[in-house]
Parts: C-alpha cells; sequence; structure tokens
C-alpha cells in the first residue's frame, strides 16, 4: 500500500522494476530502509524540497492513517488532514505527506456519455497535491459538480467531504448514470461513510442515503464495502428489536434486487467475484430470515448431508 502511495506521487518507474533492481543489489548483503527509499530517488518525481526517505517515513515511523478534510467553500476547495481515529478526543500531531488527485466530473451529454470511460477531469494543473501538515487551496470552477479525492483509492487515507459536497455526490450515486462514478471510488465512498459514521465525522443519514444506489449496483466492491460496514451496525441493534426490524427492511429494499438475481448453485462460468457476491447477498438474505433464503439453505445442507448433492 505504501509503494502504492509512492507511485501515486508521479513515480516515473514501476515500482515492481525499482524493487527488484533494489534486492539484486541487496541479495548478499543486510539493508536497512534508508537502502530502499534511495533505491527509489532517481525515479520519483516528488515537487518538494524532501527526501523520499522524509516523505516514507512519516508512514512507517509513526502509527495509523490519514484522513483527508475536503471543503468547498466560494469555489475553494481546502484540504487538510488529521489523524483518523475512532474516538476523536484522542489528541493526535501526527501528519502524512499525501499525494492527492483530485478530480471532478465533465460536462457530458447523455448521448455521448459511456460508463466504461472515466468520466472525470483533473482540476489541479500539476496532477498531483503533495499535502502535508499545512492545508492545501485549489480554485474550483464551477464549484456546483460532484468532486472525488483520492481518484480511484490509489491513496492510503480516508476522505471526508462538507455536506453540500457529500450530498452532490451522493445524489450522483442515486441516479441513472451512477457508474460515471469510477467503481473504486464507489466502494471507497461507501466503506469511507461507514467508518467515519462510526467515528462520529458524519451522521449516519449520510451513510443509509448513499448505500441506496446499490439497488443499481451488481459490482463485487461496493457491494463488499456496503457489507463490512453493515456488519458493525446490524450486531449494535442485535437486542434492540424495533430498531432492528427497521434495520432489516432496510437492507432488504436494498438487496432484494440482487437476491432476485442470484442463483444458489455454482456454475462453471461464474467467475471469482460473481461467487462471493453470491456468497454475501443469500448469507445476508437467511440473516434476515428471507423465508426461501432460509428454506433454501435448509434443503441444501440436507442434500449435502445424505450425499446426494450434486456439484
Amino acid at each position: 500500500m505504501l509503494l502504492n502511495t509512492l507511485e501515486n506521487g508521479n513515480l516515473e518507474e514501476n515500482s515492481k522494476s525499482v524493487l527488484r533492481r533494489y534486492l539484486n543489489k541487496q541479495i548478499n548483503g543486510t539493508a536497512h530502509p534508508t537502502d530502499l527509499w534511495e533505491s527509489f530517488e532517481g525515479f520519483a518525481s516528488i515537487p518538494l524540497d524532501k527526501s523520499i526517505e522524509e516523505v516514507m517515513d512519516t508512514w512507517t515511523n509513526q502509527p495509523g492513517y490519514p484522513v483527508v478534510n475536503a471543503t468547498l467553500v466560494n469555489s475553494v476547495l481546502t484540504l487538510t488532514q488529521e489523524r483518523f481515529l475512532m474516538h476523536k478526543s484522542t489528541s493526535n500531531n501526527e501528519f502524512y505527506w499525501i499525494p492527492i488527485h483530485v478530480v471532478k466530473s465533465q460536462d457530458f451529454i447523455d448521448q455521448s456519455y459511456n460508463p466504461m470511460k472515466d468520466n472525470y477531469i483533473i482540476i489541479n494543473s500539476t496532477g498531483t497535491i503533495w499535502l502535508g501538515s499545512k492545508p492545501e487551496r485549489i480554485n474550483i470552477n464551477p464549484n456546483n459538480e460532484w468532486l472525488i479525492v483520492n481518484y480511484k483509492q490509489t491513496g492510503f487515507y480516508r476522505v471526508n467531504y462538507d455536506t453540500a459536497s457529500w450530498l452532490r455526490l451522493i445524489n450522483q450515486l442515486n441516479s441513472q448514470q451512477f457508474d460515471s462514478i469510477h467503481v473504486l471510488n464507489r466502494a471507497q465512498i461507501i466503506d469511507d461513510l461507514f467508518n467515519l459514521a462510526r467515528a462520529t465525522y458524519v451522521e449516519y443519514e449520510l451513510v443509509l442515503n448513499a448505500s441506496r444506489y446499490l439497488i443499481r449496483e451488481t459490482n463485487h466492491l461496493p457491494w463488499k464495502a456496503f457489507f463490512n460496514g453493515l456488519s458493525y451496525v446490524y450486531e449494535r441493534f442485535e437486542e434492540q428489536n424495533d430498531y432492528q426490524n427497521n434495520l432489516k427492511r432496510y437492507i432488504w429494499n436494498i438487496i432484494s434486487t440482487m437476491y432476485n438475481n442470484t442463483e444458489f448453485d455454482d456454475y462453471d462460468d461464474d467467475t471469482l467475484l460473481d461467487r462471493l457476491n453470491r456468497e454475501m447477498i443469500l448469507q445476508w438474505a437467511c440473516k434476515l430470515n428471507i423465508l426461501e433464503c432460509v428454506s433454501k439453505s435448509i434443503n441444501l445442507f440436507a442434500t449435502w448431508r445424505n450425499g446426494t448433492l450434486k456439484r
């Protein structure tokens, strides 16, 4: 993940090639972290008065990881950071050198829309913003479009937007063109929101509104993020029947379409992601006590136990 972060900071050569040369050089010797970072010096372009070692030490020599706060006011996007903590009352002075890519939606017309292509434009001229302990500011024009910080989730950090920016992203997710947001960022949004809500950075209302778009989602990654975050919430309401019943109805409204399109049996042409989706959807449908799911599961178990299950 750290090497991915370094590549995100304009590494001019594939990190695997640099690592291969580094390992060949150190094959019969004893290496230190300094040797590793020095091997990248000739290949990484860092527009800072810093060495790669100084940049990477902020990640390797202190705990945790950051959350980047992205606040858009009057066409100016302000980026700040803090260490992400589940309990924010804990004081911390850590900062990390973070290479950030910010993109916003293009003004595309319906007939030219192609979900297989990236409908983004990079809004900062250098392509990469290096965020340290001081805020970074970027002019955004116009400022009424949705934007993404951490494009394709190449950086190891969470993102917390201002409320208006969150709502623009959520509105896009809940539109027919939800897939104009890259699938990695769709998963990122769901994962970040669940964790930010758990840590009280945002309200759970944002999480619930964003997750509704999954009715149309078929890709495994956003679903995986959803169920990972949902597990914590579901457990909190396990002893509170009224709340849990409402939560069950909410979950079923989201997963019912996917469930109705999911077979219990595996097929030879199923991809790994197909099988993972099936496992998650059926597991949660049965957890919600959906009668058909529970009945089929019991019958399959009985068939397996009798030795008559065919695969």
